[in-house]
């Protein structure tokens, strides 16, 4: 008997394999949607595949004896096809010139984006490069070593990226395409092409589909769980929603460690918030030209050097003075937050670095606000730098020097023809606003005296009353009712539950109604420690109004009745028990299980890593377990399969014969024998593999006997006229068992494993 031919038998078979290929990968490229937007890109990377794979299956098409040298040529033709598309996107030139700088753009818009970020730029050049290394490696499994299904396989392994990274299953129409091709691909590869491969392939298919399905869902916007995402981006389309979403996580990952002379509360701003348009509030991205190496002027005429620390409970002010004409320092080390923001504590004036990591000429001063922000640059693990801060006004000190302040800075802009240009924005709102908005307002106004700091206490003190309840569980949906951007402040008033960003987005717009200009700031609140590290965590996660006064400048203020802003005000503040709303029913409920409570975070320890309640560390504990058990099903696929083909031999009626010497050959393959090195069988006929193994003593008389008889009733099925005698099951027992006996356990387990003849 002759072993067939080698693969490829025909070009028409050659080139059938490699558009299947090309089409895993045109299905790999679709489902990257999740962690790529949608855009040109596809087209892009379809054509870097289809060029690389159609040049190699041409060369070994034209040239049989060209194995690597044609899935070589292949890739060099896929890079063609790379460079004349970042060519005319404008970037072959910076790749040939700039290289570094065009890598760590791309490498920087992957780290600040959120899945699914979009795919433009150096970002797509290199996804593209690494998506044509990938194809490269298939077109050489393709034609290089004959392994139609191995270039597929490749291919497929890459639509767990989705899974890995965002932790969303494949949807089920692309894992059966896939699946499709790659049944194709395993029908093309075998040896003689029968529908038992197909049928093969259908149940290896099956299989990873299974166990791609019951892996937990879970989708986080981080590519690890010790990254702590800053919630403002530009790739963010709503600050506050993003936000929510972050506080309701409760992460406890440290977002950055700081240390600080004056302890007590400290507010760390990533942006300022101004514009509220469809119910959106936008961050206030007006740059100055200053970068923040270099001194930011102050906007008030007070720029003193009283610092003050606030105990609300007790009513006590401490006063720390600085010494002469120096300003407080700050010390930020960067342990897991990303950002384009930098996380500054109010009234920053200028940024100096402690580590080389760290560049703060790269980041650019807001024009109105002690914040920055960099293009060419976010905050990495490690980034240690050192912020001087001037005195932040409080509502406090304002008050102190309120006998200071003119009658015309105080007043309320309730005049549009009268409010100062720059002024303008921080008063602007959609028009129609419900009136339980502007009634709720001017009853709180009441007959108060008609200026903004005692009005902006006064709401303060409203939302603080004890009628509102902090609750991270209430909705928070802004923008979805289009004719009215207002929804969520109304729903907020009628049930008076909420967390910050309800509180800070609600108070702004009333204040607004009252002529206060007013923003909201995000980042981040914490009580600090006198000159000892504090941890800032993904909990500490802020949102809070403030208002401007001529004369003063931005004044933060607290309506907030919980959380971060509670905890940096007061250490031993605790989250009163918010009890769910329940509809009445006949029958009265079980109890609900107690909530554990969260306990402040201790700024002394900033080492504590403690993370065993943070949900996004369940999620990704689930994560693991779900991708340990896809990584073990997928490692278990080569063993089933060839124990399926081992049982449909035994039970198949076609060629009993022919069917239990293509086992036994098969074993062989697998253990090893044919491949060790160890010399090989003098002819391609089965009586030569025979006395081959039986040469090397690993069949024994009764083995070799029972092989023989094997043989034989192989050649008569095949070549005789008529059924041969005989029992080849028995047969092929008593010589499998021979072959297996001549094995070490070792090799046995690598031949159940990793069975070689499956890609025979």
């Amino acid at each position: 008997m002759t072993e067939p031919r080698e693969w490829p038998h025909r070009r028409a078979q050659l080139f059938a394999a490699g558009a299947a290929v090309v089409g895993v990968w045109t299905v790999v490229i679709f489902s990257l949607q999740a962690v790529f937007e949608p855009g040109l890109w596809r087209a892009g990377f379809v054509a870097i595949c289809a060029m690389t794979i159609a040049i190699a299956c041409m060369v070994r098409a034209i040239w049989p004896n060209t194995r690597t040298a044609a899935g070589v040529l292949g890739g060099l033709g896929g890079l063609v096809c790379w460079w004349f598309l970042a060519d005319r996107a404008g970037r072959a030139s910076e790749w040939l010139f700039h290289p570094k700088t065009q890598v760590d753009s791309a490498i920087r818009a992957a780290l600040s984006g959120y899945a699914p970020v979009d795919a433009t730029g150096p970002l797509a050049d290199v996804a593209m490069l690494v998506i044509l290394l990938a194809v490269t490696a298939s077109a050489l499994l393709l034609v290089g070593g004959s392994l139609p299904l191995a270039a597929g396989a490749l291919a497929a392994l890459f639509l767990l990226v989705p899974f890995v990274i965002v932790g969303l299953r494949i949807p089920p129409g692309y894992l059966i395409l896939a699946g499709a091709f790659l049944m194709l691909l395993a029908w093309l590869g075998s040896p003689t092409v029968h529908w038992a491969g197909l049928a093969t392939a259908g149940l290896a298919l099956a299989l990873a589909a299974v166990t791609l399905q019951v892996a937990p869902e879970t989708r986080d916007k981080v590519w690890n769980g010790s990254v702590v995402r800053s919630p403002v981006s530009t790739t963010v389309p709503d600050v506050t929603v993003s936000l929510a979403a972050d506080l309701r996580q409760r992460g406890s990952s440290r977002a950055f460690t700081f240390t600080s002379e004056i302890g007590g509360p400290q507010y760390f701003t990533l942006a300022t918030l101004r514009d509220f348009t469809e119910g959106r509030w936008l961050p206030d991205a007006v740059l100055s030209s200053q970068s923040t190496d270099t001194a930011r002027s102050q906007e008030r005429a007070f720029a003193g050097s009283t610092f003050v620390e606030i105990f609300p409970e007790s009513g006590e002010v401490s006063v720390y003075e600085s010494s002469g004409s120096e300003q407080p320092e700050i010390q930020v080390t960067i342990d897991g937050l990303i950002s384009e923001w930098l996380p500054l504590p109010q009234a920053a004036t200028r940024v100096t670095s402690k580590s080389e990591s760290f560049d703060p000429s790269a980041w650019v001063w807001a024009e109105s606000s002690a914040t920055a922000f960099s293009d060419s640059a976010i905050t990495r693990r490690g980034d240690i730098y050192s912020v001087e801060v001037a005195a932040p006004v409080s509502r406090y000190w304002a008050l102190s020097v309120l006998d200071q302040i003119s009658p015309e800075s105080l007043a309320l802009l309730t005049d549009p023809a009268a409010v100062p240009v720059e002024l303008a924005p921080y008063l602007a709102l959609p028009d129609q606003i419900p009136e339980v908005l502007t009634e709720t307002a001017h009853h709180i106004a009441g007959g108060a005296e008609p200026d903004r700091l005692a009005l902006a206490i006064q709401l303060e003190s409203y939302f603080q009353s004890g009628e509102f309840v902090y609750d991270e569980a209430a909705p928070y949906t802004p923008g979805t009712d289009r004719d009215n951007p207002y929804s969520v402040m109304e729903a907020f008033l009628t049930e008076k539950r909420g967390f910050c960003v309800h509180f800070a987005s609600t108070y702004a717009v009333m204040a607004r109604s009252l002529g206060i200009p007013t923003r909201l700031a995000v980042g981040y609140a914490v009580n600090a420690a006198d000159g000892q590290p504090t941890a800032v965590r993904g909990r500490e996660l802020h949102a809070w109004p403030e208002i401007y006064v001529e004369e003063l400048g931005w004044i933060p203020m607290e309506p907030t009745p919980g959380g971060a802003g509670m905890r940096a005000l007061d250490p031993e503040f605790e989250e009163p028990e918010v009890l769910p709303t329940i509809e009445p029913a006949d029958e009265v409920p079980e109890p609900l299980p107690e909530e554990p409570t969260i306990d402040p975070v201790s700024p002394t320890t900033p080492d504590d890593g403690d993370t065993a309640d943070d949900p996004a560390v369940a999620s990704g504990t689930l994560r693991a377990l779900g991708i340990a058990a896809l990584v073990g099903g997928t490692l278990l696929i080569p063993a089933l399969t060839r124990l399926a083909r081992r049982l449909w031999r035994g039970r198949t009626a076609r060629e009993p014969s022919s069917q239990a010497w293509a086992e036994f050959r098969d074993t062989a393959v697998d253990l090893g024998y044919l491949s060790d090195g160890d010399g090989s069988p003098r002819a391609h006929t089965a009586d030569a593999l025979v006395d081959y193994l039986v040469g090397r003593g690993i069949l024994g008389a009764t083995a070799a006997e029972s092989a023989r008889e094997l043989a034989h009733m192989m050649e008569a099925e095949r070549y005789g006229e008529e059924t041969p005698s005989g029992n080849p099951q028995g047969s092929l027992e008593i010589a499998r068992a021979a072959l297996l006996a001549n094995a070490t356990p070792g090799v046995r387990a690598r031949a159940v494993l990793l069975p070689r003849s499956l890609v025979r």
